[in-house]
């Protein structure tokens, strides 16, 4: 069993796989469009980056919206396109996932 499980409570290995392998694509990707002119990107990296970026949410029955402070990170993000809005989020029930500041 792993040290840190995306899921504490449940038992599935695959489920947990899964998340795992989501995980380290979406760094991935975070990583090369932020950081490739600058360095080898790695999911490692972005997430030591990003690890301890706060967030608030709120949910309603229109959107789900994600607070980021504002700062360095947040306007990277921006401008890498991390922050548009998600449509047909299928577990959302028809809410918008929004990221922003706050």
């Amino acid at each position: 069993m792993l040290d840190r499980p995306a899921v504490p409570r449940a038992s599935n290995e695959a489920c947990e796989a899964a998340l795992t392998l989501a995980a380290g694509l979406a760094l991935g990707s975070i990583g090369w469009e932020l950081r490739r002119e600058r360095e080898a990107p790695s999911p490692q990296a972005a997430l030591a980056r990003f690890a301890d970026l706060d967030a608030r949410i709120r949910v309603d029955p229109a959107k789900v919206c994600v607070l980021l402070p504002l700062g360095q990170r947040f306007f990277d993000l921006r401008a890498g396109g991390f922050l548009n809005d998600v449509h047909d989020v299928p577990w959302f029930g028809g809410r918008v996932l929004q990221l922003t500041s706050g």
